[in-house]
């Protein structure tokens, strides 16, 4: 099975209701493109453009049968949130610069004998 989203893991088992539900569905579900795995490909083209109304039908109508990728586009934004802090976090890291004196000290009391 494929972990393109929140899928557990081949060593879990699958709940009965999903494997029934994919069982009956998950041959349509393919050829109409709402698979987990267009549905990951449409919570990411999400973040980036408003999807059209048919792309949001797929989306409303893999989540209503699927709970394991209902999460998916929520756990995106919050990635997009933590990159950006990330970057910021970064900037700010190189606007700050240890003096010569605070530098020296640390380095005397790493050389001195512990005790």
């Amino acid at each position: 099975m494929s972990s393109c989203c929140n899928h557990p893991k081949n060593d879990q088992p699958m709940p009965l209701g999903y494997r029934v539900s994919h069982w009956i569905l998950g041959l349509p579900l393919k050829w109409l493109g709402i698979s987990c795995r267009d549905f990951a490909l449409l919570a990411s083209l999400e973040m980036d453009r408003k999807l059209t109304r048919a792309e949001k039908f797929r989306m409303r109508f893999h989540g209503a049968i699927c709970q394991f990728c209902r999460e998916l586009p929520e756990q995106f934004n919050q990635l997009r949130q933590l990159a950006r802090n990330a970057d910021l976090l970064g900037e700010l890291a190189a606007d700050l610069k240890m003096s010569e004196e605070a530098k020296e000290r640390i380095l005397r009391e790493m050389r001195r004998e512990p005790f």
